[in-house]
C-alpha cells in the first residue's frame, strides 16, 4: 500500500473511532449526565435561586453536539500517530506496543488516580485546582512513557 493512502486510511479508521465513542458518549453517558443535571436544577429551584433555561438548554445542545467534532478530532490524531509510527516501524508488535502504552499513559494511569470527575464536581470553588491536578497527572504519565520507550526491553 502506498504510504499516502496508508496515513489517510488510518486517519479515516481514527474519525470512525472517534465517531463510534462519541456515539456511546451521547447514548449511554448523557442520559445519566441529563438527570444528575436535572437534580442539580430541581435543588437550586427550592433553594429560590433563578434558572436561565435558555442558556441551560443552548449550552447543553452545544456541548453534546460538540461531542462528535471532538471525537473526531482526536480519533484522527491517535489514528495519524498510529499510522505514522507503524510506517516508520513497519512492525506490528512495536505498533501494538505504543497503542498500549499511549492507553496506559494517556488514560488509565491517570484515571486509576484521579478521575476526570471526581466526587467534588459540584464545588465551583475546586475546578482550578482539580482540572490542575489531572492534567499534570496526565503530562507526568506520558512523559515517563516516553521514558519507557528509551527502555531497552521495550525499544520502540
Amino acid at each position: 500500500m502506498r504510504t499516502f493512502l496508508f496515513v489517510i486510511v488510518s486517519l479515516i479508521s481514527g474519525i470512525i473511532a472517534g465517531e463510534a465513542l462519541s456515539a456511546i458518549n451521547l447514548f449511554v453517558v448523557e442520559p445519566s449526565t441529563d438527570k444528575a443535571i436535572g437534580f442539580e436544577v430541581q435543588r437550586d429551584i427550592a433553594n429560590g435561586n433563578i434558572v436561565n433555561f435558555t442558556e441551560f438548554q443552548s449550552y447543553r445542545v452545544w456541548q453534546k453536539s460538540g461531542t462528535f467534532a471532538a471525537g473526531a478530532f482526536i480519533g484522527m490524531a491517535y489514528g495519524g500517530i498510529m499510522g505514522i509510527t507503524y510506517l516508520f516501524s513497519d512492525d506490528r508488535k512495536k505498533s501494538v506496543l505504543l497503542a498500549g502504552l499511549m492507553f496506559l499513559a494517556i488514560y488509565l494511569v491517570p484515571f486509576s488516580k484521579y478521575p476526570a470527575n471526581p466526587p467534588a464536581v459540584g464545588n465551583p470553588e475546586t475546578i482550578g485546582l482539580r482540572d490542575h491536578l489531572y492534567t499534570t497527572y496526565q503530562l507526568t504519565s506520558v512523559f515517563i512513557a516516553l521514558g519507557m520507550g528509551g527502555c531497552p526491553v521495550l525499544q520502540i
